[in-house]
């Protein structure tokens, strides 16, 4: 080292002269010595490196994470002089990200099981007790329910491996018209029984008889308008009336169609991360995950506000 930043210095706590002619090494853990030398080894060939994660240790003990990135210096024939490296503090995200998958951990094992047993009761209630004919209706819209939390549950883990890239889809045909239907209907008499939801097929109401087919896979479609499907019925006023329209031609459509518009701030950011505006409890992660996980199936999502309509629609592409 010929020559650190007062920040350096402020960060790992040593003065100037207990730096200056060490070697960078000297300041690593012995965990990311072994890489690191792998790393400068490629360094000297590449001229650069960029957001390297290491531990440093400071003069008090202290465990650092770090992102470096560095560039080579050479003169004009070609022969190395030093390098220039800049190094980005990220211990309160590494520890923050550490204490997120704890929890999420934590809540995967806590709430997985009561799911599964719901699941069983529910199950066991319709299939061997004398019910009425409403009561197993009921009962397997609590069955529902409950696989409905299961899949959320797995949804964080899938949402991870796409954003990260490692998602393999594995599409199946199925008819998406009955998972639509679920969820109008538990939403509808759990949590928003003060808008009417009505469903169209190719511009009619469904029958028993209609289908709408799409290739995907049927737990992160079911997720995805899920969320799309709550974000309009908590925009809608109370007595208003939403509509999911379907069809199944070349691709297939699922529009939520909902009074209200998009507020102007946000209409540009609609499907970005942690964008939210007038909810108490919103997160910005429904409209964005929704995005993430239709894509993720080969499919497309779009979103259409109109002032002059007072209407949303957000419309959603599936492969058929």
């Amino acid at each position: 080292l010929i020559s650190v930043s007062n920040t350096w210095l402020e960060k790992l706590g040593y003065s100037r002269d207990e730096v200056i002619g060490r070697k960078p090494l000297d300041f690593f853990t012995e965990e990311c010595k072994p890489r690191a030398r792998e790393d400068i080894s490629r360094f000297f060939k590449t001229g650069q490196a960029k957001d390297l994660p290491y531990q440093l240790i400071a003069k008090d003990g202290r465990i650092l994470d770090i992102l470096l990135s560095s560039v080579a210096e050479y003169d004009a024939d070609g022969h190395f002089i030093q390098s220039l490296g800049v190094i980005e503090d990220i211990t309160v995200r590494k520890r923050a990200e550490e204490l997120r998958e704890q929890i999420e951990r934590i809540i995967q094992h806590d709430l997985r099981a009561p799911a599964g047993n719901a699941i069983q009761i529910a199950r066991t209630l319709r299939d061997e007790m004398s019910v009425s004919d409403e009561e197993k209706r009921l009962l397997s819209l609590f069955e529902n329910a409950g696989q409905n939390m299961l899949d959320t549950l797995d949804m964080s883990l899938d949402l991870y491996k796409i954003e990260t890239g490692q998602y393999q889809n594995e599409p199946i045909l199925f008819d998406c018209l009955p998972l639509i239907a679920d969820i109008v209907e538990i939403l509808g008499k759990n949590w928003y029984s003060t808008v009417n939801v009505d469903i169209l097929v190719s511009g009619l109401p469904k029958t028993p008889d209609s289908l709408c087919f799409c290739r995907g896979v049927p737990k992160l479609l079911r997720i995805a308008i899920q969320n799309l499907l709550v974000n309009a019925l908590e925009a809608s006023p109370a007595g208003a009336k939403a509509v999911v329209e379907m069809s199944s031609n070349e691709d297939c459509r699922i529009a939520m169609r909902n009074q209200g518009v998009v507020p102007n701030e946000i209409r540009g950011r609609f499907f970005d991360k942690y964008v939210t505006r007038g909810k108490v409890k919103g997160t910005g992660l429904g409209t964005y995950s929704a995005k993430m996980m239709i894509e993720a199936q080969g499919g497309g999502i779009e979103m259409r506000t109109s002032d002059e309509a007072n209407e949303t629609v957000v419309t959603v592409r599936m492969p058929c």
